[in-house]
């Protein structure tokens, strides 16, 4: 019966009786009302609590109204209805109900602003026009209900109003702007009600943050008299949206119910009598709030959520909500703070040189904050230190978001921001540093006006120039600076002359002789005969100690054949070639490498990287080697994996140490405790067996082998199973016999030269699906899948069998094959099956040896791909990640090829252009940046936008405009500077930052179009006005006498000071040449430093010899280098005596080279020469090599002592009169002239150097003697 009487009372407003009874007063036809200063009512209605008329708007400085309807009886004047929310109208304006019925506003030069009512098909012409108590405006006939307020909700309903299916109420702007705002309150017509945000600009809706949950059921929203506001549904009771509890009598309030401007719908009562019984405020109390809290009520994935973007949402003492900015950020428009917030810093710049981070910025707390539906990558498991490095380091994230230990990296602008007690996670925001916060805007406000400035500055300077007072002074101070540059030039003394370049050796790093000659030095001397002869001699030299240090004493040389060999009348045939002196080498090398070619390895045997590959055991077959791997493109590091070893490429099929590589002299050992361990050349653990792929159970490890299959194991000693297995621990391939079982993985390669982990994964999941997907590094947290093969519940384990096919073992034994194979049998083709560096899996084959022909192509050829190539651009996009290409990049795959590439769009480039997948950055981040100081005017001055057909970037929307055109898409990205890319194609989506799942293919129907900088924006214009200025500054100086004289007197002092300084510039060696090689000194120098040559040595047929000691007097180091060498060049002449009983033992050369035994003055060895050979060829040979014996200790001394100084004292030690005779200054500048030429070369110097030293760790203090002939 009640709500029987509810309907009842819901149809009387609507009887013709009841409009006339509430007729106090009417509006005809013909009626006017005119906006004067002040807000003022054209009709009241009957109990005077309503007003219709017009509203001013609290605008200060403007006299703007709204024809409204607002609380007549409060102070407040509270508006409830409004016509023209969007075009207020001005002082004049007039509204009027025109004799065809319509009511009409006029602004104030009678354009039409708004209109209502006129011929209404089945309701015929309004003739009057009433305000009723209810709150509602009616125009209306003699005899009905022609249209009303209540028919055109604006933000507000009141009691008796009701709302039908697809009727909605729209916030304001702000309290006082009452144009369109952001929030929807609407009964959707299947009865569901719903809260939505609005986009501004193109009224798009998003999604709910708010429903009734009466989808299907609702028809009606009723604000009764009561106070109830509640949904009418079908077949079923009402839907509450109000509380008994909040209800109060009608009688004594007013009452309302507003969408207001911060999205919340209120209901408000307000106290008729003030002061009252219920000690009621004389004020608006708010007794309803959907939803409750709004910052926490739902998240949207489009739009910015409740708050602008980059904003966040937090309540106030009222739990009214507030948007706010996070630190470094400002609002784009402090009047309307729901529009956002802006960066106030420059961001971090992602160029590779830039390392800086933590100095330029830091990461700064919000407890209780979140930006959810915004992430681009996710980290777990991880702790706060380690989210907060991992956001520092990555220069595409902004914010960070840290709960448990889940780390989330957030895409810029940021979007449902919100902050309070109940919300979960701390915020990590990045914001630059107090020393690097303040950056100057790129975009000026007024640049004609800096320009004009330039202009007057330039004028003004060309005045100045031209007066004479200006003159004088700078006459007078290039003068004094003239003179004071001569003086100081002066002072330089004992420069270098050009004469030393012509003398001394040329000095390379190691890296400049590494590069250019790629580890081989003769390169160095590709086409010099002298210094690959040199080479050659070195060679002979080296053999010849490798003779001395035999250890059988039959084998050794006597010290004759040692002179025969030096003066190259005998060349032993067993040191005639490289080979011969290799395998000498190699006899020096540890017993443990030359179980090379063995099928096991023994406890206790190890293998040490060297040059090449180098494999530690091959297969019984000879097909798989397992050993030390050399990179090719980082030929200094070692992988310790398996390869095949008869195909030319030694494909690497599995890798222990991808991630880090060793360098040469590294070390693997099978222990004698049964352990493979990788060492490193400084004795570091890299790398042994995983303990979970272990089986402990087969006992103790007894050997190594590698297999037949590919497999290299370790064989236990209870000869069950393998104790471990290469198969159990595989990196990015299987082989034929393999198998996957559950929580088994390939990782593929970074790239196809780096064997690091990369960004992909094959997974066998526990629930039996065999999936590919994209990981996070460095936590390796899978993304969503890009591949699935459906096996759900089935899936037991993934078999690669011998006959090439690959398939997944259900657990009814069934296979379901997931590749293809050709005609082909496994004896004469090896399979393997790769996840590659670009995440597609592949299976190849390669024709065995026997097997190649001119018919067989000797490569790699693929037979199936999972996903086909064609299709991997296309997959299914993953939330997190940056999908199959980087970030801020696009997978394309063109007509016919195998492997897809990733690219970068207009404005962006690779981070690292040998890792395309790595992704891309912005090349203006920092102007995109600022682009919020511009106006929308100036926006198109500064950027463009750039089509992409067919390309897309999915998944990152921040905004959808529709329905929008390419034109209006490239506009609103334009001018929205929180805009950098947007997706025109049925809609305009404009995107976040970083892109992520990039994709252009022939079937993307949308077009990408690129915010860029314009190159050119300002160059042209500044040409110009740089043309004029110039022009103007040049006729006045010109023009001027006084400039033409200072030109002229300028120019004396100047020639003179050039003309002095020319005199004065030498030649200046390279710095690099200074520090090891040798000091050319002047005669006058010389003379100085030994006092006119006063104590005479000797005299020869060049010039006489003066004692040059005195350069390293005092110094030590020098002079026992020289000492040394006397002792070298003694034995060297023992060693030679004709008379064997006279020629030291191997023994004692090595006492008298270590100073254990006295070194006498040897014999002169003249006569034993010219028996041997004859006096004139002693000049002729044994000079030359006498000569290499003097050049090469020079060389060897050359550190501390001139090359002069120790001839002079070699022959001075040594007693060699007649020697000096023949070896008179003359001959002796030329051998030291030679030396230099040698050793410009570095071949000779430098090998002899390295291989003498490796002699010498394995031969003792004998090889230096042989080292010194």
């Amino acid at each position: 019966m009640a709500s029987l009487l509810h309907h009842l009372c819901l149809l009387l407003p609507f009887l013709p009786l009841s409009i006339f009874a509430q007729n106090n007063r009417n509006i005809s036809q013909g009626d006017s009302f005119t906006a004067k200063r002040d807000t003022a009512s054209w009709v009241s209605s009957p109990s005077g609590e309503f007003a219709f008329g017009f509203y001013r708007l609290p605008v200060p400085d403007t006299q703007l109204f709204l024809l409204a309807i607002w609380f007549d009886q409060i102070p407040e004047k509270t508006v409830v209805w409004f016509a023209n929310r969007t075009n207020p109208v001005q002082r004049g304006s007039k509204v009027e109900l025109t004799n065809d019925g319509s009511l009409v506003l006029y602004d104030h030069r009678g354009n039409v602003a708004w209109r209502a009512g006129g011929q209404i098909s089945g309701r015929g012409r309004a003739t009057s026009a009433a305000m009723r108590d209810t709150g509602e405006f009616v125009l209306t006939d003699i005899s009905q209900y022609i249209w009303g307020s209540f028919l055109a909700p604006t933000d507000t309903i009141l009691p008796d109003q009701v709302l039908e299916l697809n009727s909605e109420l729209r916030s304001r702007l702000t309290d006082t702007d009452f144009s369109i705002g952001r929030f929807m309150f609407r009964l959707l017509p299947g009865g569901n009600l719903v809260l939505r945000t609005i986009s501004l600009n193109s009224e798009h809706e998003y999604e709910d943050y708010y429903s009734s949950g009466t989808d299907g059921y609702g028809y009606q929203l009723v604000f009764n008299q009561s106070g109830y506001i509640y949904i009418e549904r079908r077949n079923e009771g009402p839907f509450n949206l109000t509380q008994p509890t909040n209800m109060v009598s009608y009688t004594g309030f007013y009452q309302r119910a507003t969408l207001d401007s911060d999205g919340v719908f209120r209901q408000y009562i307000y106290p008729k009598e003030y002061p009252n019984d219920g000690g009621w405020k004389q004020a608006w109390t708010v007794m309803l709030s959907l939803p409750p809290d709004i910052c926490n009520s739902g998240d949207v994935t489009i739009g910015s959520g409740i708050c602008g973007f980059n904003s966040y949402c937090e309540l106030d003492e009222d739990q009214r909500p507030v948007c706010k900015c996070p630190p470094g950020y400002s609002y784009l428009d402090q009047k309307y703070t729901f529009y956002g917030c802006k960066q106030d810093f420059a961001p971090q710049s992602c160029e590779s040189g830039d390392s800086d981070a933590e100095k330029q910025f830091e990461l700064k707390e919000m407890p209780y904050t979140n930006w959810p539906q915004c992430d681009y990558e996710c980290l777990s498991p991880v702790n706060e230190d380690e989210c907060r490095e991992y956001c520092m380091n990555d220069c595409l994230c902004d914010v960070a978001v840290f709960s448990g230990t889940q780390c989330w990296k957030k895409k810029i602008p940021l979007s449902n921001g919100r902050r309070g007690r109940e919300t979960r996670g701390k915020v990590l925001i990045k914001v630059a540093k107090s020393n690097h916060s303040s950056i100057p805007s790129l975009f000026p406000p007024d640049v004609s006006q800096r320009e004009r400035d330039q202009s007057t500055k330039i004028l003004i300077g060309s005045l100045l120039l031209g007066s004479s007072l200006f003159l004088n002074f700078l006459f007078l101070s290039a003068i004094s600076v003239a003179v004071f540059f001569l003086y100081n030039r002066r002072e330089l003394k004992h420069k270098l002359e050009s004469s030393s370049f012509g003398m001394n050796l040329r000095s390379f790093t190691y890296k400049e002789l590494e590069q250019v000659t790629d580890g081989r030095l003769d390169l160095l001397v590709e086409n010099g005969q002298d210094a690959l002869s040199d080479a050659r001699r070195l060679e002979r030299f080296v053999m010849v100690a490798l003779w001395c240090i035999q250890d059988e004493p039959s084998l050794r040389p006597t010290m004759k054949t040692v002179t025969q060999i030096f003066l190259s009348c005998r060349i032993l045939p067993a040191m005639s070639s490289h080979s011969n002196l290799l395998f000498l080498f190699l006899a020096l090398l540890p017993l443990s490498s030359i179980a090379q070619t063995s099928n096991n390895i023994s406890l206790g045997a190890s293998l040490s990287s060297a040059d090449e590959n180098a494999p530690w055991v091959l297969s019984p077959n000879g097909d798989f080697a397992f050993g030390f791997y050399r990179l090719l493109d980082k030929k200094d590091l070692f992988l310790l994996a398996i390869w095949y070893a008869k195909i030319p490429q030694n494909t690497v099929i599995w890798s222990a140490n991808g991630d880090n590589p060793v360098q040469k002299g590294s070390k693997v050992e099978l222990t004698s405790d049964g352990e493979l361990v990788l060492n490193d050349h400084q004795g570091q653990e890299i790398w042994k067996p995983s303990p979970q792929a272990v089986n402990a159970s087969n006992g103790r490890v007894t050997s190594a082998a590698m297999l037949d299959t590919g497999n290299f194991v370790l064989k236990g000693s209870l000869n069950i199973s393998y104790f471990w297995q290469t198969f159990n621990e595989p990196t990015d391939t299987i082989l034929p016999t393999q198998v996957l079982e559950f929580s088994g993985k390939l990782s593929s390669r970074l790239t196809e030269s780096n064997f690091s982990n990369g960004r992909f994964q094959l997974r066998l999941l526990n629930d039996g699906n065999l999936v590919l997907n994209t990981i996070g590094f460095p936590t390796e947290r899978a993304n969503d899948a890009y591949y699935v093969s459906n096996t759900y519940g089935s899936g037991f384990r993934v078999l690669f069998n011998e006959s090439g096919y690959i398939s997944i073992l259900r657990r009814d034994g069934s296979l379901l094959n997931i590749t293809q194979t050709s005609t082909g049998s496994p004896m004469d083709f090896y399979y393997r099956a790769t996840l590659d560096f670009d995440g597609v899996f592949r299976q190849y084959r390669y024709p065995k040896p026997k097997q190649r022909n001119g018919e067989t192509a000797e490569n790699w050829s693929i037979i199936s791909s999972i996903p086909r190539p064609t299709e991997i651009c296309r997959v299914t996009p993953s939330k997190e990640g940056s999908g199959i290409c980087g970030f801020n990049s696009y997978c394309r795959v063109g007509n016919n090829e195998e492997r897809h590439t990733c690219e970068c769009p207009d404005g962006y480039s690779f981070f690292d252009p040998n890792d395309k997948y790595k992704g891309c950055k912005q090349d203006h981040a920092v102007e995109l940046r600022q682009a919020c100081d511009l106006d929308k005017q100036r926006m198109g001055d500064v950027f463009e936008m750039i089509p992409i057909e067919n390309t897309n970037w999915p998944l990152s929307d921040s905004e959808l405009l529709t329905p929008y055109d390419e034109a209006q898409c490239s506009k609103a990205c334009l001018e929205d500077c929180l805009c950098a890319v947007a997706i025109s194609g049925g809609g305009c989506w404009k995107k976040k930052l970083p892109l992520s799942n990039g994709r252009m293919d022939p079937g993307e129907v949308g077009k990408a179009l690129i915010k860029v900088l314009k190159q050119d924006r300002t160059q042209a214009g500044k040409r110009k006005k740089d043309q004029g200025s110039l022009i103007l500054a040049g006729s006045i100086l010109l023009g001027c006498s006084a400039f033409l004289n200072f030109l002229f007197l300028l120019g004396i002092p100047l020639s003179i000071y050039f003309s002095f300084h020319k005199k004065l510039l030498k030649a200046q060696p390279d710095s690099s040449m200074l520090a090891m090689n040798l000091r050319s000194f002047t005669y006058m120098e010389l003379e100085e430093m030994t006092d006119g040559f006063k104590e005479e040595l000797g005299r020869g047929s060049f010039a006489t010899n003066g004692r040059l000691d005195m350069l390293v007097d005092h110094e030590e180091e020098a002079l026992n280098d020289a000492r040394k060498l006397n002792r070298l060049v003694m034995v060297a002449i023992w060693c030679i005596q004709e008379e064997p009983s006279l020629r030291p033992s191997m023994k004692k050369v090595t006492e008298m080279i270590e100073g254990a035994v006295e070194v006498a003055v040897p014999p002169d060895p003249s006569s034993f020469i010219s028996k041997l050979l004859g006096r004139q060829l002693w000049s002729l040979t044994i000079w030359r090599e006498f000569e290499a014996v003097v050049i090469e200790a020079a060389r060897a001394e050359a550190g501390a002592v001139t090359k002069v100084k120790v001839v002079a004292d070699l022959f001075e030690s040594m007693k060699l009169y007649e020697l000096r005779l023949v070896l008179s200054p003359r001959p002796v500048a030329a051998a030291i002239e030679t030396g230099r030429a040698e050793a410009g070369a570095v071949t000779e110097a430098t090998v002899e150097a390295v291989i003498i030293e490796g002699i010498r760790a394995e031969a003792g203090a004998v090889t230096e003697a042989c080292g010194a002939l």
